[in-house]
């Protein structure tokens, strides 16, 4: 079984080329619609519209290139065999990163905001060996009842090497985190297995651009595509960046595309591969359409 085969017999209907295309054509309609309506914004070094397979636009908005991306980071993942390795899967809320419903500011830096800076300091000061994160930052377009409740910026992070004692001691220390929410943070066990292992760090990078509706404020709600006005402000809110802007890695290293690892995990392999305290699986509490992962 070839490197890609290994994961892909695990999501099934990780974003079918046919529904990227229908969401490219969207985003680049918005953008040429922002790129007409706001000309000072940037918007027009958007390529997207032209990007291609041999010449792609590596935007952070582009659905094609972020779909590479995402191939990229899983390929690298299975190469390496670290489905082997004890994981958590790990979400954060940051207390005033929560864009209130028609703000369409953009939300600034993204994978170099402070609180990321200063959390990723956190985990170097804490000098956990073979310590290994990747994940992103996002948000979602969220409606409560069909209304509009705000685009919650967040961190989804995969962590491997440290305990769920380190992880909270790391989060705790270094960020201030959104009380106002029911779940501030919430550290999973991924299970040692391929599929619960490919199931989470597809779940980490996503396509940017998505909605969640929701009953009621405290439900997981269900994620869904955006429609025009709605994909506008996401992208106003995201901003001008590159196909990197929302990475954040922690012992590997993306260069332009391909991934590698920067750490040493040779001498704790056997510690790294102990399976004793994981005890539940990776839960997504609900399905994502199909071409979101």
């Amino acid at each position: 079984m070839n490197v890609r085969d290994r994961w892909r017999q695990h999501l099934p209907d990780f974003d079918p080329f046919s529904t990227t295309r229908l969401e490219q054509r969207r985003t680049s309609n918005a953008v040429r619609r922002l790129s007409r309506d706001h000309p000072a914004m940037g918007y027009d070094h958007l390529p997207m519209r032209n990007c291609s397979e041999v010449s792609p636009c590596r935007g952070g908005l582009c659905p094609r290139c972020v779909r590479q991306l995402r191939i990229n980071l899983l390929d690298f993942l299975a190469a390496n065999g670290l489905h082997r390795r004890s994981w958590h899967f790990v979400t954060v809320r940051v207390a005033g990163w929560t864009k209130a419903p028609g703000d369409c500011k953009p939300f600034g830096r993204l994978r170099n905001q402070r609180p990321v800076l200063a959390l990723m300091a956190k985990f170097r000061r804490m000098g956990i060996n073979n310590l290994l994160i990747f994940g992103s930052i996002e948000t979602v377009y969220t409606t409560v009842s069909n209304v509009p409740a705000g685009k919650p910026f967040h961190l989804h992070l995969m962590i491997s090497g440290a305990s769920e004692e380190e992880i909270s001691e790391a989060v705790n220390t270094s960020l201030r985190l959104d009380m106002k929410v029911p779940r501030p943070y919430e550290i999973q066990s991924v299970l040692m297995t391929e599929e619960d292992f490919f199931r989470a760090a597809s779940y980490a990078f996503k396509q940017p651009l998505a909605k969640k509706s929701k009953a009621s404020p405290d439900d997981y709600g269900v994620r869904q595509f955006l429609n025009p006005a709605e994909r506008r402000e996401l992208i106003r809110n995201y901003g001008v960046h590159g196909w990197r802007g929302r990475l954040i890695l922690f012992g590997m290293r993306c260069e332009n595309g391909p991934f590698r690892l920067i750490a040493d995990l040779s001498a704790t392999a056997k510690s790294a591969l102990s399976s004793s305290s994981r005890k539940q699986p990776f839960r997504q509490q609900r399905q994502p359409p199909r071409g979101q992962g």
